[in-house]
């Protein structure tokens, strides 16, 4: 027997029978039905879905034959992808040089007649074929070609279904990978937007708030305390002589004095109470709830904390603090603080290391500007 010649689009053609999923698999009534209406109308005893692989033909359906393979080398559907029409036809095989020969032929299953139409990919590469054998020779006529044709059609159709199902089943598995990456994306924003919310509430070198989150916090208790007509306290504290600390020893040093100044006005604090870097050595603690005279108790013990020591490089640290309260004279968050570092001026001219409080008298008055030391 002579082998049909291998198509020139073998590759592309053997890819997409792969993709189909549909060799070896369990037999079918879609496909099943199909073989038996064939066999029916065009009245032959053997009717099969053949698909061509690689080194085989392997029949998805049969009816009428045992045997659920041949090797491609003795394939008659694999002849059909050579017709122009895809129909091929062989009234006696005989009679028919290309299977003459063909163990098919001279044994079993005794092959006289062949009629098969190409099935196709939806990319027109010839998958294998709708046939239906006899063991007599014979011919089909036009309307037996036709049905044919159109069970042909029926079970492209199947497999046509069959790659579609795939294509979802791989576009949804490709969604999902999305979603998951998205997800992952999301999450992964999510926790450097809440980093970067710390970032910005957090002053990076002392652990304490920002300048930015105090500024916040002063304008929410501001209001908090004229809406329920509550005291605050604000104090600013600056570290006295600290441009010597970082001349002297160095910047690396001063910034470890920073942290340490934090660290322990922050333990002298109530928890109610917030710390915050308000710029270079300059701290602002606000106290919610704290009237004045309260709070010159606790900028004491703020002092205190810091001057108690010890202390190495230098061996001595203190600082001044400037402290104004809600009064007739403070109507806004700027004239509050601007009240404090009048008094920080003051504490810091008046020899440092001592606490200034602000009065009316002194929080409506002129003299130096805001950050004036």
């Amino acid at each position: 027997m002579k082998a049909a010649p291998i198509p020139a689009n073998e590759m592309q053609r053997l890819h997409a029978l792969h993709r189909l999923d549909l060799l070896d698999t369990d037999p079918e009534p879609a496909f099943d039905d199909l073989t038996m209406l064939a066999a029916q109308i065009c009245e032959a005893p053997i009717a099969l879905v053949s698909l061509v692989d690689a080194e085989r033909q392997w029949f998805k359906s049969r009816c009428g034959l045992q045997a659920t393979e041949t090797s491609r080398d003795v394939s008659m559907c694999a002849h059909a992808f050579t017709e122009q029409d895809g129909l091929l036809v062989v009234t006696d095989t005989l009679l028919d040089d290309r299977f003459a020969d063909s163990p098919l032929v001279v044994g079993e299953p005794h092959i006289r007649f062949y009629g098969g139409v190409v099935l196709w990919s939806p990319d027109r590469l010839p998958l294998g074929a709708l046939c239906v054998i006899d063991h007599r020779p014979r011919a089909v006529d036009a309307s037996q070609q036709q049905a044919l044709r159109a069970l042909a059609r029926q079970a492209e159709a199947q497999i046509h279904l069959r790659l579609r199902v795939r294509e979802l089943r791989e576009t949804s598995l490709a969604l999902e990978h999305q979603k998951s990456q998205l997800i992952r994306q999301h999450d992964a924003l999510e926790a450097r937007c809440e980093k970067l919310s710390v970032e910005a509430r957090v002053d990076a070198l002392t652990g304490v708030g920002s300048r930015r989150d105090a500024d916040d916090r002063l304008n929410e208790e501001f209001r908090v305390a004229r809406t329920l007509n509550l005291p605050l306290s604000v104090a600013l504290i600056d570290i006295d002589h600290f441009k010597q600390v970082n001349d002297t020893f160095g910047h690396p040093r001063g910034d470890e004095v920073l942290r340490e100044v934090a660290r322990r006005l922050a333990s002298a604090l109530r928890s109610a109470d917030y710390l915050a870097r308000f710029g270079g050595e300059e701290f602002v603690v606000m106290l919610p709830n704290t009237p004045a005279g309260l709070a010159r108790q606790i900028c004491e013990r703020l002092r205190r904390a810091v001057e108690a020591g010890p202390w190495c490089a230098p061996d001595a640290l203190t600082v001044s603090i400037g402290l104004a309260s809600i009064g007739a004279q403070v109507t806004s968050v700027e004239s509050l603080v601007k009240a404090a570092d009048d008094a920080l001026y003051r504490a810091k001219r008046d020899g440092r290391n001592r606490v200034e409080a602000a009065t009316d008298r002194t929080s409506a008055s002129a003299g130096k500007p805001v950050g004036a030391k």
